[in-house]
């Protein structure tokens, strides 16, 4: 499980049941619809942007309220840690190395 706080204030839990989201300062949690599994998520350090990894590698990325991910590249091991800048290029460790994800 891990957690993220975006800049519109949202904080976002990765559990084993999915991905869940709090629009009141984690006192409450609900679903997020359509959303991947995810795990080891991270914001950039202006929160505008939230990376995660999800199943076979695929690495999924959403903006500060936005609702929809987005697919922006995969790795190539398990993942063990993930970090985004605020332009948005995205880095990975894994048990392959290092992967970069340059922004679009």
């Amino acid at each position: 499980m891990s957690l993220a706080v975006d800049a519109a204030g949202r904080v976002i839990a990765s559990t084993p049941q999915g991905l869940l989201v709090s629009s009141n300062r984690g006192t409450t949690f609900s679903a997020w619809p359509d959303a991947p599994r995810l795990a080891g998520l991270s914001t950039s350090p202006d929160h505008s942007r939230v990376v995660g990894v999800g199943a076979k590698g695929k690495v999924w990325t959403t903006t500060s309220g936005a609702q929809n991910w987005i697919e922006v590249g995969a790795i190539h091991g398990i993942a063990q840690a993930v970090t985004i800048t605020n332009s948005g290029d995205i880095l990975v460790v894994d048990d392959s190395g290092l992967t970069l994800i340059p922004s679009e």
